[in-house]
């Protein structure tokens, strides 16, 4: 490549790093630059205008960055609330959560998963149970009462862990639906800082979605309405100020009710008349009976209306205005609930017997097949599938964008996310319920990140030395030996096509994820035993089984009294690294199917010999019988809780597989991909004796 080129692209490489990169998607954006935090914005109603998917997509780029997430938000699903929330609370960078003007609801927990949470003077935090739209019989209505008093509790259990008050105190905020100004969500603990007016973020103005959700709590105060609805602050902001949280008997650990805060207000010149304050028009805005809102608050507030001027003008306004329609809020709608119908029935199919199909959401949607549920999840978001093709039904379900049009679909169906759920599920259950005996020998890790990671191999610690009178203590020093250990990423792909829907393949998303949730298990136990056959060289040079390390039989032999004798005499032997005894005790007895009788005779015998010596040397071991090994090679581990021996690093601790989802450009439908990021290794040799067998 020319010199002159090169250069040219490379100059071309470092500007475009340098530039930075916006994002948008529904009411989330997204903006990182080179350098410094990179910025979410959380605008709009949680679950819809903002979902979890949404920012999980965001983050996944930003893998250890400082983050600046700014929040405007009336709140919404909780699920997806908490998904947010936990997501951000896991990230590995710092996390600054500025609330532009309101934090209601979901907003207000995700607000929580923040290092530092600031908050302009002008903004609100509230804080409520949460709330549900239900219709059904009493089982399916008592059913609701616990999943919410689930949701609350888990709500509560934020607040508690973020402020410090004891769990009475904050359920009795969530019970009275606490708004909170930013000196408030200070004193209380929800907020670090308040931010100076300079600093203050400009609010970005909610969607008419978020304002109907705003509209529908029940003590929201019109300051909180206005700042939330608007980017433009409105006027009189010493009035404004005199907004405060419904008083609430709330009780910190302490067993002190916190003091309300105060909202001074300069009192007026005596030569005029007085203005109306917050306090007395919300009141006339209570008596009119539903017929004025916080409209005619803010309005008046700007006005500078006195109480004589206002009575006239709500006299006027009740007058000439009909009476408004009462706001619901409704936090899980029929999408939801389809949602969990077909999960419900689909995990029941798979084998869930858990789930119970004659109440609950799950019911209508027991005997669907693939098919009928794909043309329901396309109905319950709109589409029109009268006149479509099943695999046109099928592609608009799956949210192929071609059939998404034929069927009039202007959003993505919940179908991708209720089959991969339901493989998700499944895989997991496969994995879990796996063999995982490699754990006898082994011990899980933590690594986060994949560079290697070095492990030491301490002595057992320097002798304690006399310390004659007047005489100095001495420094004593650990001597060390290291072994190097890094992650590695396993991974496959199932994909579940429109095909498979149409022909009703129940396969597709349970024998293929109970077969892949089994492999990920088999993967762990083939990494932990192939360290046993594979005998790797160790940090210093030596294979783990050598005569110089004092753990391999001079010559194999089959398992009986003398030999597994001097199996356990050769660990009890083994020294330090500073040549000082240590304390070695044999756990398991680890052998193939090939031994496994040989090995339980002797362990079961009590008395082996002509002469009625007693068979002792096997007492206290347990027998290991594992596939994974074959032959006549034997071995005997140490419980690795107890001394080290093998370890297996999960990146941050995560034992279970990842999954992740996507609609497929390979194939015609779902792509679901499972990985694991595993590895395994030995880090001491003085744990394991190995007799070659016979």
């Amino acid at each position: 490549m020319p010199e002159a080129l090169a250069a040219a692209l490379a100059a071309a490489d470092a500007l475009a790093r340098d530039l930075p990169i916006t994002e948008r998607t529904g009411r989330l954006s997204v903006r990182a630059a080179a350098q410094g935090p990179a910025e979410i914005g959380i605008y709009g109603e949680i679950g819809w205008e903002v979902t979890a998917r949404d920012v999980r997509d965001a983050l996944k780029p930003l893998a250890g960055r400082d983050l600046l997430v700014r929040v405007n938000s009336p709140g919404g699903s909780a699920f997806d609330g908490f998904a947010i929330y936990n997501m951000l609370a896991r990230h590995e960078g710092r996390k600054t959560v500025q609330i532009e003007a309101l934090a209601a609801s979901a907003a207000s927990y995700i607000a929580m998963a923040g290092d530092v949470i600031e908050m302009p003077a002008a903004s609100f935090l509230m804080i409520h149970n949460s709330g549900v739209l239900a219709m059904g019989d009493r089982n399916t209505l008592a059913e609701t009462i616990a999943i919410l008093e689930r949701l609350d509790a888990a709500m509560r259990d934020i607040y508690a862990a973020r402020t410090g008050l004891a769990a009475d105190a904050i359920a009795a905020m969530m019970d009275a639906e606490t708004w909170m100004t930013a000196e408030e969500a200070v004193e209380h603990g929800f907020a670090t800082a308040i931010l100076p007016p300079a600093a203050a973020p400009q609010a970005h103005a909610l969607t008419a979605r978020a304002k109907a959700v705003l509209s529908g709590f029940r003590a929201a105060p019109a300051a909180a309405v206005a700042l939330s609805t608007s980017s433009t602050p409105p006027a009189a902001p010493a009035q404004q100020q005199e907004a405060s949280m419904p008083e609430a008997k709330v009780t910190q650990a302490g067993g002190t009710p916190p003091a309300p805060s105060p909202n001074p207000v300069a009192a007026p010149p005596l030569s005029a008349p007085p203005k109306a304050s917050l306090t007395d028009l919300q009141g006339i805005v209570a008596r009119s009976n539903g017929r004025l809102s916080s409209d005619f608050i803010v309005a008046q507030l700007a006005a500078g209306a006195t109480m004589d001027t206002a009575r006239d003008a709500a006299i006027e306004a009740v007058a000439s205005a009909p009476r408004p329609a009462t706001h619901i809020t409704i936090t899980s709608d029929e999408r939801e609930t389809v949602r969990a119908g077909m999960q419900a029935a689909l995990a029941f199919r798979a084998g869930d017997r858990k789930v119970d199909l004659r109440a609950g959401p799950g019911r209508p949607y027991a005997h669907m097949s693939l098919r009928e549920m794909a043309r329901a999840a396309v109905q319950s978001v709109g589409g029109k599938p009268d006149g479509l093709s099943p695999l046109e039904i099928a592609g608009a379900a799956l949210g192929l964008p071609g059939f998404m049009a034929s069927a009039g679909m202007h959003t993505t169906s919940d179908f991708p996310l209720i089959l991969g759920n339901t493989a998700r599920k499944v895989l997991l259950d496969a994995y879990i319920g796996a063999s995982s005996e490699w754990r006898t020998i082994a011990r899980p890790t933590s690594h986060s990140d994949f560079k290697a990671t070095s492990y030491l191999r301490l002595s057992e610690g320097p002798a304690l030395l006399e310390v004659p009178e007047h005489a100095e203590f001495k420094y004593g020093s650990m001597s060390e030996k290291g072994e190097s250990l890094y992650l590695k990423t396993w991974g496959r792909i199932i994909a579940i096509t429109r095909q498979a829907i149409i022909n009703d393949d129940l396969s597709a998303f349970t024998r293929l994820p109970t077969l892949y949730g089994r492999s990920a298990a088999d993967l762990v136990s083939n990494l932990v035993w192939a360290v046993l056959t594979a005998n790797p060289t160790m940090g210093d040079g030596v294979a783990l089984f050598h005569a110089s390390h004092g753990n391999l039989a001079a010559s194999g032999s089959a398992i009986t009294e003398a030999s597994l004798a001097a199996a356990i005499t050769a660990m009890r032997k083994q020294k330090g690294v500073t040549d000082n005894p240590i304390v070695i005790t044999p756990k398991y007895l680890v052998v193939s199917p090939d031994k496994e009788f040989e090995a339980k005779k002797l362990l079961a015998t009590t008395f082996n010999l002509p002469d009625g010596t007693a068979n002792i040397v096997g007492q206290g071991l347990t027998l290991v019988v594992t596939p994974w090994l074959t032959g006549n090679a034997w071995y005997l581990s140490v419980d690795p809780n107890a001394f080290e021996t093998i370890f297996v690093p999960f990146l941050n601790g995560n034992e279970e597989p990842r999954i992740e989802e996507r609609v497929g450009f390979e194939v015609d439908g779902l792509e679901i991909k499972a990985a694991l990021d595993v590895n395994a290794a030995p880090i001491d040799w003085r744990g394991l004796y190995k007799n070659p067998g016979a």
